[in-house]
């Protein structure tokens, strides 16, 4: 059973993936990677490394080395290509990210942190 924190986190990553051709992408792996949670994790990194305000470079070699762990390879070049504009593209979730980061960290409960994202969202 998935936590509230959990709901938090897949709100702001749907909402992303509705912002991009999402199938496109998973046929970027040519089809060596059917698991769409490997995507969504993608996705995932990609938000919360714009969010708490990390290099491209960074984003990168965090993508790269959880695709490898995964067993799949992702070139670098790729990677780097895909992020080019997902900070503009995801701007709303990045900061619906660092606004949840910041409020869970003050204290603020889940269910209060999704309703304000929500909004955002």
């Amino acid at each position: 059973m998935k936590n509230t924190e959990d709901f938090i986190w897949d709100r702001i990553t749907e909402s992303a993936i509705s912002k991009f051709d999402f199938e496109e992408f998973g046929n970027e792996f040519n089809e060596t990677i059917n698991d769409i949670d490997i995507f969504e994790n993608i996705v995932f990194i990609t938000i919360i490394g714009f969010a708490s305000k990390k290099e491209k470079s960074t984003i990168s070699l965090e993508i790269f080395n959880q695709v490898i762990i995964t067993g799949f390879e992702w070139e670098l070049e790729k990677i780097k290509e895909f992020l080019k504009d997902k900070e503009e593209i995801f701007q709303t979730e990045i900061y619906c990210a660092s606004l949840a980061m910041s409020m869970l960290e003050n204290g603020n409960n889940c269910e209060s942190v999704l309703n304000s994202i929500n909004s955002f969202l």
